[in-house]
């Protein structure tokens, strides 16, 4: 097993050398399964993703005689996760820095998240705001036409609104703005 581990170093990308070795020697200690995603080398020198699995068999004095294994390259499947992280990554910004106020809001009316801009525009930092809810903030004349729109979207009777409604600032301003 010692020399099926040492021949991991020649196509495993470094970083990965040592969780394969670690794996691997647990495998053997503990006969679990052996199963890790790693990069691997080949023969025209460029690495890939792979899935590495192994099993050992053992002899009736408990020694591993004999390891079986696989590898699939998973490439694509790797590119599309740094694509989508990359994605999500360049929404978060923009959306935590639009200047726009923006907020994504539970059908309770309990806040998901919100940006900067609704946060300025409405005197709160974002963890505060969050503890809040739409209502809090919503003036008491407008709830009803809120909660009433809110509810046909719900029930699909329409597939968006806008409406102008006024909030109340931090502050106990009043903030008029163009619900969409």
């Amino acid at each position: 097993p010692a020399n099926s581990i040492d021949f991991h170093d020649d196509f495993l990308h470094p970083e990965d050398r040592e969780p394969v070795k670690s794996g691997l020697a647990k495998h053997f200690k503990t006969k679990k399964p052996f199963d890790i995603e790693c990069r691997v080398r080949t023969k025209d020198g460029f690495y890939i993703w792979c899935v590495s699995k192994a099993h050992a068999i053992w002899n009736e004095n408990d020694r591993a005689v004999r390891v079986y294994g696989s590898l699939v390259n998973i490439s694509s499947r790797k590119n599309m996760e740094t694509a989508l992280k990359e994605s999500e990554e360049r929404f978060r910004i923009a959306y935590l820095n639009s200047p726009m106020g923006i907020a994504m809001i539970a059908v309770d009316g309990g806040w998901i998240d919100v940006n900067y801009a609704l946060c300025n525009m409405l005197g709160y930092k974002r963890e505060e705001l969050i503890k809040t809810d739409l209502s809090s903030i919503t003036h008491p004349d407008d709830l009803g036409i809120d909660t009433q729109l809110v509810q046909d979207m719900i029930d699909q009777k329409i597939p968006s609104y806008q409406v102008e409604k006024r909030y109340i600032h931090k502050s106990g301003q009043i903030v008029w703005a163009i619900l969409k």
